[in-house]
């Protein structure tokens, strides 16, 4: 709860730095590169070239993130916010 948390207040503008590409950093030291397509009830969804289909990560393996692309996020108390965001420990 604490991670989401920092990432709902680590929301950044960084479109005019930003590659198209979102990344995952997980907690092993692996990167993956592709496109987040969700995150519910704790399990990020990602698209990447390298597989057939869509990756599940379970957050808990999530060291950091990053997208320039929009996303609406639904607090636990019904709040929304829209934004890109970045994460890091």
């Amino acid at each position: 709860m604490l991670r989401l948390l920092l990432l709902l207040l680590a929301i950044v503008g960084c479109g005019f730095y930003a590659s198209s590409q979102d990344w995952v950093a997980l907690s092993g030291n692996d990167t993956l590169h592709g496109e987040i397509k969700s995150m519910n009830r704790g399990v990020l969804q990602m698209e990447t070239t390298y597989s057939a289909s869509d990756l599940k990560i379970e957050w808990e393996e999530v060291k950091a993130i990053y997208s320039s692309r929009f996303f609406t996020f639904s607090l636990n108390d019904g709040t929304r916010l829209s934004g890109s965001f970045a994460m890091a420990d």
